[in-house]
Order: C-alpha cells, then sequence, then structure tokens
C-alpha cells in the first residue's frame, strides 16, 4: 500500500493506491517486465515541448559540485573535464534522430508500483522527471536493474 500526497496550487490530495512496490528481482520478470515498458510507452508518448533538459540539470550539478568541492577536489574528481565531457556528450548525441519524450530519469524498482490483482504499473516519485532523450530513460532503467537496494 502506498500513499501520494500532491500539492496542486491551492490544495493538497492525497491518495491511497492499494500497489505494491516492485523488488530488484520484479524487474527480471518477462511478464512484469512488459507491463513496464507498456507503461513507459505511454509516458514517453506524452506531450513535450521537445527541448532537452539533460545537459543544463549537469552542468548546473557540476556548477554546485564546484562551488562544494575544494580546488584540490575539484583536480582529484576531474571536474574541469567532466565539464568537457558534458559539451561532447551534448554535441554527439543531439541529433535529429533522438526522439524526446517525458522522461523519468530515475526507473528503479522502488520507483514503480503494481497492483498484484489487475497487474496495472505506476510510476511514482517524479522528483528527476523532465524532457530527455527517450533512450537516456530506458538505459537507466536497464542500468537500474543491476542495482538491489535492500
Amino acid at each position: 500500500m502506498f500513499i501520494a500526497i500532491l500539492k496542486l496550487t491551492s490544495l493538497w490530495l492525497c491518495v491511497l493506491l492499494e500497489f505494491q512496490k516492485l523488488s530488484a528481482t520484479d524487474l527480471h520478470d518477462v511478464e512484469i517486465s512488459a507491463l513496464i515498458a507498456t507503461k513507459l510507452r505511454e509516458f514517453h508518448d506524452l506531450h513535450s515541448p521537445k527541448s532537452v533538459m539533460l545537459w543544463n540539470k549537469l552542468r548546473n550539478w557540476l556548477s554546485a559540485s564546484k562551488w562544494l568541492c575544494s580546488l584540490d577536489e575539484v583536480k582529484a574528481f576531474t571536474l574541469d573535464a567532466i565539464e568537457m565531457e558534458i559539451s561532447r556528450l551534448e554535441k554527439d548525441l543531439s541529433g535529429e534522430n533522438q526522439s524526446i519524450g517525458f522522461c523519468h530519469n530515475d526507473l528503479q524498482y522502488g520507483n514503480i508500483m503494481m497492483d498484484e490483482e489487475t497487474r496495472v504499473v505506476t510510476i511514482i516519485d517524479y522528483e528527476y522527471s523532465c524532457y530527455n532523450p527517450i533512450a537516456f530513460d530506458l538505459v537507466n532503467h536497464f542500468c537500474e536493474m543491476a542495482a538491489d537496494y535492500h
């Protein structure tokens, strides 16, 4: 069971979902993976402005890291090289054939819920969501399949 609390413009909305969070092993179940893929297709097909937010988000995180780190830490973590890498990736991966959509950007098993009876999948926790290349969201999900946070 999960309680979703949403803050709308002038009111709070509380919804009780009779869903269970998935486990790390659930992501390897073929049937569940197909249900997740179907839900992701709906998610990625939401109307979007077609502008990618990933690069600015990465640069903001990098800027915050540089601000928080000492000069020695900036060197040790090669943060200047990371800045160049972000620019290179943006150039290399911003082709015309890139499908842009609304992406979750944190598709680990704890953010995917399923109603055991109806087999309906729901995605929760949208704090990292924004418009990005859909391929990045899919790759993130496959990387998360390798993790077990418990």
